[in-house]
C-alpha cells in the first residue's frame, strides 16, 4: 500500500498535477514526507550552492513551501538567514511541516497574490509548474524587487519548459543569470533534449522501503534557474552532462558562454585544465 502511494506521487511530478490533493490525504503526506521532502530539499540545495560566493543573505520568501524542503535547504546553505516567509495553499502542509523558528508560515493562494515582500531570496521549489498564470506571478514577483530568485523543477522535459519560459521571463524583465546559464542568449538545447542536473542523496530505510529500492542513494534529477537583480558578468561555461573520462582525456558537452552547445576534449597534455576536467562533475561550471 505505501509503495503504491509513492508510485501515485511520482506520477503526480511527471504530470505537474495540483499537491494539494496530497497533501489532503494522510497516506500521501506521509509517503512525500519519507521519500519526496528529502529529494526536493537536496534538489534546492544544490541550485542554492551555485549562488555567488560570499553572497549573504538575511530574509527570503518560500513560494508553493509544502512541507518547508526549500526553506531548510537555504538556511543549510545560508546559516545566516533571519527570518523566512514560507507561503502554502495546503492547511495540512501547514500544520505538518517541520517548524524551525526561523520560519514564519502563511496560507497564501499564489494565484490571487499581487504583492510580495520584499526579500534577499525569493523561491519556488517544484511549485512554479504547477500554476495557471506563471508569467503574471513572476512579474510580480520581480516587481517587489528580490535580490535572487531561484526556481527549481522536476529534471523532466516538462520541467526544464517551465524553467525555460520562467528564464525568458526574468530577462524580459531585465533580470541577470546567475546559473546554470552562461549568458542571455536564446536557449541553445536541440528539440528533444532538456537541460537538467542531478544530486545524489542517502536513502534511509523507510526512503528504500517506499521506493522498493536496493540501492543505499537516489539521484533526483532536477532544472533551474538563478536570476539576481544585479550580477557582475562572469565568461565561463558550463558541464551539461556527466563528463565523459576516457584515458588521457576528458570528453565535456558544454553550453558556452558564446550561446551554443558543444563537446569540449581536454586532453592530457594540458595539464592545468585536465586535472580540473578529471575533478569536474555535472553541472560544475569551468574556465573556456
Amino acid at each position: 500500500m505505501y509503495r503504491q502511494v509513492t508510485a501515485r506521487l511520482s506520477a503526480h511530478y511527471k504530470e505537474a498535477k495540483s499537491s494539494l490533493a496530497l497533501f489532503g490525504d494522510t497516506a500521501s503526506r506521509k509517503a512525500y514526507l519519507t521519500s519526496r521532502f528529502p529529494a526536493t530539499r537536496a534538489a534546492m540545495r544544490s541550485a542554492l550552492g551555485r549562488m555567488p560566493r560570499g553572497v549573504r543573505l538575511q530574509s527570503w520568501l518560500d513560494l508553493g513551501a509544502g512541507f518547508g524542503s526549500a526553506s531548510w535547504a537555504a538556511i543549510d546553505m545560508f546559516p545566516e538567514l533571519a527570518q523566512g516567509q514560507l507561503w502554502e495553499l495546503s492547511r495540512e502542509a501547514i500544520d505538518e511541516g517541520p517548524s524551525e523558528p526561523r520560519f514564519s508560515w502563511e496560507q497564501v493562494n499564489l494565484e490571487h497574490v499581487k504583492e510580495f515582500p520584499k526579500v534577499d531570496l525569493a523561491m519556488m521549489s517544484y511549485s512554479l509548474g504547477e500554476l495557471k498564470n506563471q508569467t503574471r506571478l513572476l512579474e510580480r514577483l520581480w516587481a517587489s524587487e528580490p535580490a535572487y530568485v531561484v526556481i527549481v523543477e522536476p529534471g523532466t522535459p516538462r520541467g526544464f519548459e517551465v524553467v525555460k519560459e520562467a528564464r525568458n521571463t526574468l530577462l524580459k524583465l531585465g533580470a541577470s543569470l546567475v546559473a546554470p546559464c552562461p549568458h542571455a542568449m536564446a536557449c541553445p538545447m536541440k528539440a528533444g533534449d532538456w537541460c537538467h542536473f542531478s544530486v545524489r542523496l542517502e536513502r534511509t530505510r523507510e526512503h528504500k522501503h517506499s521506493k522498493g529500492g536496493v540501492l543505499g542513494y537516489e539521484d533526483e534529477k532536477f532544472s533551474y534557474i538563478i536570476a539576481a537583480r544585479v550580477c557582475a558578468p562572469i565568461r565561463r561555461d558550463v558541464i551539461i552532462r556527466h563528463p565523459n573520462k576516457q584515458k588521457g582525456h576528458v570528453i565535456l558537452q558544454l553550453c558556452t558562454h558564446k550561446g551554443v552547445t558543444e563537446p569540449r576534449t581536454v586532453s592530457k597534455k594540458d595539464k592545468e585544465k585536465y586535472t580540473l576536467a578529471k575533478s569536474a562533475v555535472w553541472g560544475d561550471f569551468i574556465e573556456p
